[in-house]
């Protein structure tokens, strides 16, 4: 957590699972506010309920939803990433949908975030990191 610094806006967690990284960040005052995208809907409803004991409900967002298709699924999602801060990104093995390297691009577009990348393949995450510098 101390690499990415201060983070003072919203925290994008996708593929968030139970919610677990995005929830530490706000439990440490990373961040004002957490929305979390996860495809499978046990998972999210793991995740509000790990918001609810840490004590920060009120401060979370989260959807069960592909990643690949969050905001043309729920386009009201993006006018809860006002002031983006932090987008954490743990992908599954097979890495990011170039749906979803395309949306962190657009977000880029229009804030100054930083980008946290997750990964247990690395084979993957450099692909993809090479796709989002290029």
């Amino acid at each position: 957590m101390k690499m990415v610094g201060n983070i003072e806006g919203t925290i994008l967690d996708l593929y968030c699972g139970t919610g677990t990284i995005g929830i530490s960040f706000l439990k440490v005052g990373k961040g004002k506010r957490l929305v979390g995208i996860e495809i499978v809907e046990e998972a999210i409803t793991d995740a509000r309920y790990n918001a609810k004991i840490n004590g920060i409900e009120e401060k979370v967002v989260f959807l069960a939803n592909p990643a690949e298709r969050a905001f043309t699924q729920t386009p009201e999602i993006k006018k809860k990433l006002n002031n983006l801060g932090l987008v954490i990104i743990d992908p599954p093995r097979d890495g990011l949908h170039k749906n979803v390297v395309q949306m962190i691009c657009d977000l880029k577009k229009e804030s100054d975030f930083k980008l946290l990348y997750i990964s247990c393949n690395p084979i993957t995450m450099v692909r993809d990191i090479e796709l989002l510098i290029a």
